[in-house]
């Protein structure tokens, strides 16, 4: 998509977590406020550095926040270095920075009319103006201020709302927009671009699988987090077959301490390790796919603000009955052949 293909409107750009939505957004913003006219940016005029330098006056950002935050404006700068340093910033990641790991953000109906405001305004520089509404799942109901806006944009205005649940977004926003799904880096491109974040063409490769392409998640995945998350699967899955029901009980009490955005980046990791079990056979393809659907429902449950303990608990005993029932049949199968 060039910017020969834009027009003025609304784009909804949906992607894995860490797939690169950003990095292709920062490319179309800068190409849509160079000085020089062209399909691509020139990468060395005014407009193109001040964008790279996410400090032009015509490109404007909204984030989602913690409710603690006093001034949600204030933050963006924040938010500003964290991408520069990582165009493949998670969500998980940002909260952290702000203090507010495992939190719910959301966007304020403040933010809200603020961008809305500047929407109106005229350009500061050439005649194009350009919006990021970052994670749109985010923006509840106040989203609703917005909705004139991002049917009729003004003329030169350009909204670009970026999500990695695009069924979560309101689907009167959702309605408005043109949507733009973020292909798969190919697995090439995906270690090249690995190797500038530090991470060797080896376990680029052997994780390219299990990320789905993401360069994001494959930064998080080199961290002590993603050890941590390996050794509680571990116990979870020890414990699912042996019937240690005090084991389930910690491990819920362990998610429900990470809060609801913790929780949800915790199962986000057990589903990685699921697909990298059924990619490497470690797994039998029942047993993972039993463990899929448990952990998915488990996911849209958190996400609904069901109580985390008490849900993981459940599940993992429900889990627990059925893999020894499937068990049982395969003994008795085993018996009677």
């Amino acid at each position: 998509m060039h910017k020969a293909q834009l027009t003025s409107g609304t784009y909804l750009i949906t992607e894995r977590p860490g797939q690169g939505a950003l990095r292709w957004f920062l490319e179309r913003a800068a190409a849509l406020l160079c000085e020089r006219e062209g399909p691509q940016a020139c990468g060395m005029c005014g407009g193109c550095r001040k964008v790279k330098n996410l400090l032009h006056p015509d490109l404007h950002v909204m984030v989602p926040v913690p409710s603690s935050a006093k001034d949600p404006t204030a933050v963006l700068a924040t938010w500003r270095e964290a991408v520069l340093d990582n165009p493949y910033l998670l969500y998980s990641e940002w909260m952290a920075m702000l203090g507010a790991a495992g939190k719910q953000g959301n966007m304020a109906a403040a933010q809200v009319r603020t961008f809305q405001e500047k929407a109106a305004l005229h350009a500061f520089e050439g005649h194009r103006k350009v919006f990021l509404i970052w994670l749109a799942e985010y923006l509840g109901k106040e989203g609703n201020i917005l909705l004139k806006t991002l049917e009729e944009p003004p003329e030169g205005t350009f909204f670009f709302l970026i999500t990695q649940r695009p069924d979560r977004v309101l689907p009167t926003i959702r309605s408005r927009c043109l949507v733009y799904r973020m292909p798969t880096l190919p697995i090439e491109d995906f270690v090249t671009e690995a190797k500038r974040y530090g991470v060797s063409e080896q376990t680029a490769r052997a994780f390219y699988g299990i990320t789905r392409g993401s360069i994001g998640l494959l930064r998080q995945l080199q961290n002590d987090e993603w050890e941590d998350s390996r050794h509680r699967f571990e116990q979870w899955q020890n414990a699912l077959k042996s019937g240690d029901r005090m084991m389930l009980w910690t491990l819920a009490d362990q998610l429900h301490a990470e809060g609801r955005e913790g929780a949800k980046t915790r199962i986000d990791h057990w589903l990685l390790m699921l697909q990298q079990g059924l990619d490497t056979r470690q797994l039998r393809p029942y047993d993972a796919m039993t463990l899929l659907g448990i952990l998915e429902t488990l996911q849209e449950e958190i996400a609904q603000n069901i109580h985390i303990r008490h849900a993981f608990f459940t599940r993992s005993l429900q889990l627990m009955e059925k893999l020894s029932a499937l068990r049982q049949a395969r003994l008795h199968q085993f018996v009677t052949v």
